[in-house]
């Protein structure tokens, strides 16, 4: 799901992937492979593994078609889904449409002997600086995404990213036993440091804001913060339910404070969706501004100092400032 791609799908084309998997919820692990593959031909024109034993070719320059490709290796004992599964996929007039395209753009490349992507500039997301930010356009694929940032000093990242990886892997292992795929989309990790103000001219100990993420609490002992970013298409059958089971397990590893919600994102999550556990929002969520410049009482004085009409206030942000 590089940006620059799913930014380049037309909104009935976005409309269509949506309802082919959300109707079809088990072509889920086979659509996943699907994606990987353009993208990858796109981006870099071939395939790479994703583990030893290969779920795609190693190589653009198979003699196979790419329908055969998909389709043996669908067949292959490592596989997460089945050669039935990919043939009901590869028979959906858009899927069959890029892979065609695919094949007539590979054929054209191997002609000409060009390596350039089939999407000019489709690995470059950069660009002027402002486009990291205003990336999303009335053409970018419609997901959801939770998000959280885990301080902790950088020697345990490792550790810390191999028992979310197991814990993640056994979770949709868990639903998939029960027929149920909640999440269709990627994993982002980042790794950042913290927000620090040594460096603003500026009179007296300024410090960075209390509801920032990246806001280290007072006497824990962290260097780097670890973003955490789910990604699935809107309205995906039992998401509510894997992203709270994620969350439970999140909030077991560290004291609170050391977990800062990402607020532009979705947490607080309950069967029916994000923001929508109480108890999460009356307790665990002010927790996690234990140590922090001001508490989350302080911070809902300083709002109704700054609005005390209540006018950029709303039913949901009473439950918690």
């Amino acid at each position: 799901f590089n940006y620059r791609i799913t930014e380049l799908a037309p909104k009935p084309i976005s409309r269509m992937v949506t309802n082919l998997i959300l109707s079809n919820p088990d072509l889920t692990p086979a659509f996943g492979v699907f994606m990987r593959g353009v993208s990858d031909l796109a981006v870099n024109m071939r395939f790479t593994p994703d583990s030893p034993t290969s779920i795609l070719p190693r190589s653009s320059h198979d003699s196979r078609s790419l329908e055969a490709q998909l389709l043996d290796a669908a067949s292959s004992n490592d596989a997460q889904y089945s050669r039935e599964q990919m043939e009901r996929l590869l028979s959906n007039d858009y899927i069959r449409g890029m892979l065609n395209a695919a094949e007539q753009t590979i054929a054209k490349q191997t002609q000409t002997r060009s390596n350039r992507p089939l999407l000019s500039n489709v690995s470059d997301i950069w660009g002027p600086a402002y486009h990291t930010l205003l990336y999303v356009t009335e053409h970018t694929l419609r997901v959801t995404a939770n998000g959280y940032a885990v301080h902790l000093p950088f020697s345990e990242a490792q550790d810390f990213l191999y028992r979310f990886k197991t814990m993640y892997s056994a979770l949709l292992k868990d639903y998939e036993a029960r027929g149920l795929y909640p999440v269709n989309g990627p994993i982002e990790i980042r790794i950042t440091n913290f927000s620090e103000t040594s460096d603003i001219k500026a009179e007296g100990d300024i410090k960075p804001p209390a509801l920032c993420a990246l806001q280290k609490a007072d006497g824990v002992e962290a260097d780097v913060a670890i973003w955490l970013d789910l990604l699935g298409l809107t309205k995906t059958p039992s998401a509510g339910d894997f992203f709270t089971d994620l969350e439970v397990w999140l909030y077991k590893q560290y004291p609170p404070e050391q977990i800062k919600v990402e607020w532009s994102k979705g947490w607080a999550y309950s069967s029916t969706g994000a923001w929508s556990n109480d108890a999460f929002l009356k307790t665990t969520l002010p927790s996690t501004l234990n140590g922090s410049t001001r508490s989350m009482k302080e911070c809902a004085g300083v709002f109704n100092q700054l609005d005390p009409n209540g006018l950029m206030s709303n039913a949901f942000l009473h439950k918690f400032l």
